[in-house]
């Protein structure tokens, strides 16, 4: 089997299980505003790649809509993870794992109800 048979690992669903998203997200921080993608996301944070990673526990904001007709949410987050590499498309990004400090409770919803449903209407 591929790598990617073998990396489907079975976790506990409660614990901060993660949703594939693949959406832009604006972030800003103390270096300005920059765009980025979050490439997959949880109730506790979200993995994005952008051009230019942030350093460990930078603050930052973020804003993005989950699905083409949900609202932009807003969420305050900090790095624990920078400068991961990662593809897009053909050119090598960075990702930067993000671990929210801040998350409304329309954003908590919509962001279980991905994580749990797979929804993106």
């Amino acid at each position: 089997g591929s790598l990617l048979e073998n990396a489907h690992i079975v976790v506990e669903r409660r614990q901060c299980a993660r949703a594939l998203l693949g959406c832009p997200v604006m972030l800003k921080s103390t270096q300005g505003t920059m765009v980025g993608q979050i490439i997959d996301i949880s109730i506790g944070g979200a993995f994005i790649c952008c051009k230019r990673p942030l350093g460990l526990e930078e603050s930052l904001e973020m804003q993005f809509r989950a699905s083409p007709s949900s609202p932009t949410l807003v969420a305050l987050g900090k790095v624990v993870r920078s400068n991961v590499h990662c593809l897009d498309g053909q050119a090598s990004c960075h990702g930067m794992g993000i671990q929210f400090t801040e998350l409304s409770a329309h954003g908590r919803a919509i962001i279980t109800d991905i994580v749990e449903n797979g929804t993106r209407v």
